[in-house]
């Protein structure tokens, strides 16, 4: 049994030879089902560490005009969501407002 950095030593050597999967693990007696389970785990792997980790970056306008609808998931922001004075406000995509006032 592999772990993963059996295997990507392994997958470095696949890339090194030219080989057609296939014939890479005839040649190195491994079966190609292995292979395969293998590389999707570590591809699988690899968009994991790539997503973002759930936080969002909050960006504080000087000015409701300057609110840009792609921050809001392209979602048209209506005149009573726009934060007052002494409000500031969030508006997530699912639907989700966050209010505070702006010293906090």
């Amino acid at each position: 049994m592999w772990n993963l950095k059996e295997f990507e030593h392994v997958y470095d050597r696949y890339k090194l030879s030219g080989l057609r999967v296939k014939d890479f693990c005839l040649n190195e007696s491994i079966s190609e089902n292995r292979f395969y389970y293998w590389q999707k785990k570590c591809k699988d792997l690899q968009r994991k560490s790539e997503q973002p980790l759930g936080f969002v970056p909050i960006v504080f306008n000087s000015s409701p005009a300057q609110l840009n609808n792609s921050l809001y998931g392209n979602k048209s922001i209506s005149g009573s969501h726009l934060p007052t004075d002494n409000l500031i406000e969030i508006v997530y995509p699912n639907g989700v407002i966050v209010r505070m006032p702006s010293g906090t």
